[in-house]
């Protein structure tokens, strides 16, 4: 038998790529990564103002910490907001 281990929780890993679910009730966006082309689910707070403007279609870049069982979002970056 072989074990990979991918993610140790703790760990910092950031995403980028466009997102392809969005539930601002929930406080979960999946997003498509460019580096593996697999998508992720990352949590976040929807109070926080950060993603009151992200929409499904949107190129984001995230950071998040892996909890032993889900990301969590720590920062994100809009693509559009880079080049204003």
């Amino acid at each position: 038998r072989k074990i990979d281990i991918y993610a140790t929780p703790g760990s910092v890993f950031t995403f980028a790529g466009k997102v392809r679910y969005l539930d601002m009730s929930r406080g979960v966006l999946a997003i498509e990564n460019r580096s593996d082309n697999k998508t992720y689910d990352i949590q976040f707070q929807p109070a926080s103002a950060a993603y009151a403007n992200v929409t499904v279609g949107e190129e984001i870049s995230i950071s998040a910490v892996f909890d032993g069982t889900t990301y969590k979002a720590r920062t994100l970056t809009v693509a559009e907001a880079q080049k204003r």
